[in-house]
C-alpha cells in the first residue's frame, strides 16, 4: 500500500512540475502557441476577396523567403518581423474556443456556462469585426496602411509558407493556406521617428512628420473611416517619409466624418497626446503644432 501511494504522490509531484515548467516557458514564450493560430471556426464566404494581394507572386515568395522573428501579441493577433525589417505578418489569435478541437480545454463549459457563452459571443463579435476593419483598409486604406496582402478565410490557392521563429528560438514552417493573416509594410512608431529627428536637430523633417500626420488623419476622415483605437503612440508609424497606419484592427464607416467640423474634432483628439508629448520634448515643434491645429 506505501508503495502505491508513494508512486501516486510521485506521479502528482511530476504533473505539477511539468505543468508549472510549462506555464513558466509560455509566460517566457509571451503566450505565443503555434496552435492557437489554427481554428475549426466556420467562415463567412465574404471573407474570400478574389484579389487578396498587391503584389505579384514572385514578389510575395521573394519576402516570404526569408525568417520572421517574433515581434509583439496585440489584442487580436501575433506579430512577425522579416529578417530585413521591412515587414511584418499578423496572424490571428484564435481564442481557446475557436482553435483545433475546442472541446479539449472546456468540453461542457461553452455549452452550459452563461459566462462562457457570453464569452464565446463577444470573442465571434470581435473576430467578424476585426475581418471587417482588415478587409476595410485593404479596400480603402491599402497604401495609407502598407498593406501588401490580406488572407482571411483558409484557402488552398495561396500555397506559400512562412518560417516562424518564437521568442525561445524555436522554428515553426507554417502552411500559410490555413491561417488567417495580413502581410503589411513595417515602419517605425510616429513618436520614435520624432524622437529621433528632434536629438539629430532636425526640426524641417520633425515639422514634415507632423503636418504628414495632420493630412493623413484628415485624408482618413473624408474617406468616411475611424480608428476606435486612435492611440497615437502605438498605432501609428512612420515609413518612406510618410505616416502609416499601422494598427487596422478597429477602423468602422462612419460617413458623418466626411463634415469638416468633425474632421477638426476627430484631429484634434487624435493629436492631443503628441501635444503633451511635444510640450516635454521640443518647444519649437510644440509651438509649430499649436499653429498648425489654430489654422485648421
Amino acid at each position: 500500500m506505501q508503495k502505491i501511494l508513494f508512486f501516486l504522490s510521485s506521479l502528482a509531484c511530476l504533473i505539477a512540475i511539468f505543468f508549472t515548467a510549462d506555464r513558466h516557458f509560455f509566460k517566457i514564450n509571451d503566450g505565443f502557441c503555434i496552435h492557437h493560430i489554427y481554428s475549426d471556426f466556420p467562415e463567412d464566404a465574404e471573407w474570400v476577396l478574389e484579389k487578396n494581394s498587391l503584389l505579384t507572386r514572385k514578389e510575395l515568395s521573394h519576402i516570404l523567403s526569408q525568417p520572421f522573428f517574433y515581434l509583439a501579441k496585440g489584442h487580436q493577433s501575433f506579430v512577425f518581423e522579416s529578417g530585413d525589417h521591412e515587414y511584418v505578418i499578423k496572424l490571428y489569435r484564435f481564442p481557446s474556443h475557436l482553435r483545433l478541437f475546442p472541446k479539449l480545454g472546456h468540453p461542457l463549459s461553452y455549452q452550459y456556462s452563461k459566462k462562457r457563452k457570453d464569452i464565446s459571443k463577444y470573442n465571434i463579435q470581435k473576430l467578424h469585426e476585426t475581418i471587417s476593419s482588415y478587409h476595410l483598409a485593404y479596400e480603402k486604406m491599402a497604401e495609407e496602411s502598407g498593406l501588401l496582402l490580406i488572407h482571411q478565410a483558409k484557402t488552398a490557392s495561396l500555397d506559400m509558407r512562412a518560417t516562424l521563429v518564437d521568442q525561445m528560438k524555436h522554428t515553426y514552417n507554417v502552411d500559410l493556406n490555413k491561417t488567417l493573416f495580413v502581410l503589411q509594410k513595417k515602419g517605425v512608431l510616429l513618436l520614435d521617428a520624432l524622437q529621433k529627428a528632434i536629438s539629430l536637430h532636425h526640426a524641417t523633417q520633425g515639422k514634415k512628420i507632423v503636418d504628414d500626420l495632420l493630412s493623413f488623419i484628415a485624408t482618413r476622415c473624408k474617406k468616411g473611416i475611424k480608428d476606435n483605437d486612435p492611440v497615437l503612440a502605438k498605432n501609428y508609424g512612420w515609413k518612406e517619409e510618410h505616416v502609416l497606419q499601422v494598427d487596422i484592427g478597429r477602423l468602422k464607416i462612419d460617413p458623418s466624418l466626411q463634415d469638416a467640423a468633425r474632421q477638426k474634432e476627430e484631429i484634434i483628439l487624435i493629436v492631443e497626446p503628441l501635444k503633451g508629448w511635444l510640450f516635454n520634448h521640443d518647444a519649437e515643434l510644440y509651438h509649430y503644432l499649436q499653429k498648425r491645429l489654430l489654422e485648421l
